[in-house]
């Protein structure tokens, strides 16, 4: 049924309104509809359609724009009627600040929380796209190269650049200090037992001059002391028994059948080969030494 209205006529009492039994007919009427979707107490049984309006005039909710104020306040908790299905802003419809009385977030599975302190706590790790930066701008947390930077851990320990920075301890063999005390006891020892055993690598004097080469598996001649003077030529042997001298007139003894490849120095033999009758033959005819020498350079 639609909605009665009464006539109450142009002006009071002009009489050309609706008769009163009309008039309530029309009331009575509009009452049966009414409590027809009513039960009687504040709950309704019907959808009601149009907008809401507080005591002071304030729209709650705006049936012209389908839109809900909530500048008022919240009495109780805003729950969902299915879980995981609403959102409370978009990408581009945002909420503007948050404020919580409470100090737990929870996020999925993970909490965000903090503490008197106002420090946060996370249940679960720390992702980050961003740098982390102290309030001086300075870099905590590099997170595109994932590390943290050396310079800003406090109480860092001083990395020493040498042995000489090293407190000497039982547990350290190799200060400087420790290394030579070491070197000095084995020396010793090996100077009063001597050494028994095979030495590898190569030896170096004290000036850095090798010794003997343990890479080609050789000792250099220089470095020998005490090494004799090698002859170059015949004059300065010693001249032995039955050899040939400059004034020599004793026979030569050939025993390999020739006389060959002598050094020639101020009248000795030149580097030529005789056979030894040849030679017997020029001895035998020569008169003196002289002559044996015009001999032997004539053949």
């Amino acid at each position: 049924m639609a909605l009665q209205t009464i006539n109450i006529g142009t002006s009071a009492n002009k009489g050309d309104g609706d008769p009163i039994r009309t008039a309530f007919t029309k009331v009575n009427a509009n009452f049966t509809e009414l409590f027809a979707k009513h039960d009687g107490t504040v709950a309704t049984k019907a959808d009601i359609q149009g907008s809401v309006f507080a005591d002071d005039s304030t729209v709650i909710i705006d049936a012209v724009s389908s839109k809900v104020n909530l500048d008022g306040t919240v009495k109780g908790n805003i729950i969902p009627d299915v879980d995981v299905t609403y959102d409370i802003g978009s990408s581009t419809k945002r909420f503007k600040d948050l404020y919580l009385s409470g100090n737990t977030i929870h996020l999925g599975t993970s909490t965000l929380s903090v503490d008197t302190n106002g420090n946060f706590s996370f249940s679960g790790g720390l992702k980050s796209n961003n740098p982390i930066v102290g309030d001086d701008s300075t870099l905590l947390v590099d997170t595109a190269n994932s590390s943290i930077p050396y310079a800003v851990l406090s109480g860092a320990p001083t990395i020493p650049s040498t042995t000489d920075n090293i407190t000497e301890a039982t547990n350290l063999y190799y200060t400087d200090v420790r290394a030579d005390a070491r070197a000095d006891l084995k020396i010793t020892a090996l100077q009063t037992a001597g050494f028994d055993g095979d030495i590898k690598g190569s030896v170096f004097g004290d000036d850095s001059t090798l010794l003997v080469d343990g890479v080609n598996n050789s000792i250099s001649y220089s470095v020998i002391s005490g090494t004799p003077t090698i002859p170059t030529n015949n004059n300065t042997l010693t001249n032995g028994a039955g050899y040939i001298t400059a004034s020599s007139t004793e026979a030569l003894t050939n025993k390999s059948g020739n006389v060959s490849m002598f050094t020639n120095d101020s009248s000795y033999l030149t580097a030529e080969t005789i056979t030894l009758t040849t030679l017997k033959t020029q001895v035998a005819a020569s008169t003196d030494f002289a002559n044996f020498q015009t001999r032997i350079a004539a053949l």
